[in-house]
């Protein structure tokens, strides 16, 4: 209900120019990899649409489409639900990188290392593909962060 109001406020407040709201929200590396441009390019070019913009995990985006209070989701692992449209937007190609001079034949021989959360998908492939590697010393939801790091 809070949500509710929150968003017949801001409708209420949208000036004459300003005839259409859109409500966006990805997570973390969504934001990083896709919705930041994106955003930056309809606030440049359509200044008819009052953008609301939210990074939130992907519970809150899921709750937040059932709820209608949310017009569209960037996330890597869409929720299925009958109620929602789910369209492919782009694919990434995720490539291991490292800081470290000395070539790295296995998994074995990586012994520091930052994960990047890329989705319950990514998790898994992780776990099959990448045995025997050590453990991470530090986990994030952001790649932004991980690069920041290094």
């Amino acid at each position: 209900m809070m949500q509710t109001l929150r968003m017949a406020k801001q409708d209420v407040a949208l000036t004459q120019d300003q005839v259409t709201q859109i409500s966006i929200a990805g997570t973390p590396n969504t934001w990083d990899t896709y919705i930041h441009d994106a955003i930056s390019k309809i606030y440049a070019t359509q200044p008819d649409v009052s953008l609301v913009a939210e990074i939130l995990a992907r519970e809150q985006i899921t709750r937040q489409l059932l709820e209608r209070s949310l017009d569209i989701a960037i996330i890597f692992d869409p929720h299925t639900a009958e109620e929602l449209k789910i369209e492919l937007l782009h694919t990434f190609a995720l490539i291991p990188v490292s800081t470290s001079s000395e070539p790295i034949a296995s998994p074995s021989d990586v012994t520091r290392y930052i994960r990047v959360d890329w989705g319950t998908n990514f998790t898994a492939w992780h776990g099959k593909e990448l045995k025997g590697m050590a453990t991470p010393l530090m986990r994030t939801s952001t790649a932004r962060i991980a690069l920041d790091l290094n």
